[in-house]
């Protein structure tokens, strides 16, 4: 379903054949087995039979990198933030059926508490004024996944914590949106490809637009004066980015998707081709030929993104990360 100012529209994220039924998604279909069968009960009394209901624990996105029962005895002392989490984390109705659905054994236990600790950080930073402790929030949501060593990119909570901080990241701060670049990248490359197979679902469309946006901010930041640069867009540069070259791909992406995700004649895309059409004005007022130029080098730029968002460095501590920054503990 698209919303369209006060209009709903349903798009198809797949062919239908004649005569077949059409489903909708109730729930957020991203979340883990347990909680959505726990979310449908309590508000729509029902047990789900969708093809990814039916798979249960085998579908792909409730997959852990390996089995919670191989981790090493003593992981849980080794992790900085478990006695925190097992001090914290409730025995309530969620939590048992997470713990039925991961596994009896004593560190499936564990690793079930720990996701419930990881969404309880995803609902209070929702809810949170406070900047510093809604990002405080993120990275013990965070830190409580990566620290099993067993959660890949795309298993929530980890993937809308991820979000969240990129969204969060995007501020006035320069430093800061070099970094909300790279989690945009992630989200690009390593989650949502696994939530939604679909390269125009509206999810990713509204995605790539949003990293069209910021690397068009990112880019505004270069100076005739290289010494008046910002460090941390000079480290994008001396990494190879070319912010060109990325908004040339990107918008080539996003016309081509959006005409399924949302249809030409929304206003969501009349609003966003004006601002396309303007972009290409500037980029071209030398001539085409940078933008034919730029179209030839976008693969190797996305090699380039690719290498960012996987770095290791997106897996540290916020804080660490957010340097200058007033932080408080949560």
């Amino acid at each position: 379903m698209v919303f369209d100012g006060a209009q709903l529209t349903y798009r198809a994220l797949k062919s239908i054949e004649q005569d077949e039924e059409i489903f909708i998604s109730y729930i957020d279909n991203t979340l883990p087995y347990s909680r959505r069968i726990h979310e449908l009960a309590e508000r729509y009394y029902f047990q789900c039979s969708c093809k990814r209901c039916e798979k249960g624990l085998l579908a792909k996105k409730e997959m852990f990198l390996r089995d919670p029962e191989t981790l090493a005895e003593g992981w849980v002392r080794k992790r900085k933030y478990m006695p925190q989490i097992l001090a914290k984390a409730s025995a309530g109705t969620t939590f048992d059926s997470e713990r039925d659905y991961l596994g009896n054994g004593a560190r499936a236990t564990q690793v079930a508490i720990m996701q419930c600790y990881a969404f309880e950080r995803l609902e209070l930073c929702r809810k949170e004024l406070e900047y510093n402790k809604a990002m405080l929030n993120i990275n013990e949501g965070i830190q409580a996944c990566l620290r099993t060593q067993i959660w890949p990119e795309y298993r929530q909570p980890l993937a809308s914590l991820r979000d969240e901080a990129f969204l969060k990241l995007i501020t006035p701060k320069p430093h800061l949106l070099s970094l909300a670049f790279q989690y945009g990248w992630k989200l690009y490359f390593e989650v949502h490809p696994v939530q939604y197979p679909q390269s125009f679902h509206p999810v990713r469309v509204i995605h790539k637009w949003r990293l069209a946006m910021l690397t068009l901010l990112l880019s505004s930041l270069l100076t005739d004066d290289p010494a008046q640069e910002n460090k941390s867009v000079k480290d994008l540069l001396g990494e190879g980015v070319d912010f060109g070259v990325i908004l040339v791909g990107l918008f080539m992406e996003f016309q081509d998707n959006v005409k399924k995700s949302h249809g030409l004649e929304s206003g969501f895309a009349r609003r966003t081709q004006g601002k396309i059409d303007q972009v290409k004005i500037d980029m071209t007022r030398a001539g085409s030929i940078m933008y034919r130029e730029a179209i030839g080098k976008i693969t190797a730029q996305w090699t380039i993104l690719r290498r960012l968002a996987t770095s290791k460095d997106l897996d540290e501590e916020l804080p660490e990360k957010l340097d200058g920054e007033d932080w408080n503990t949560v």
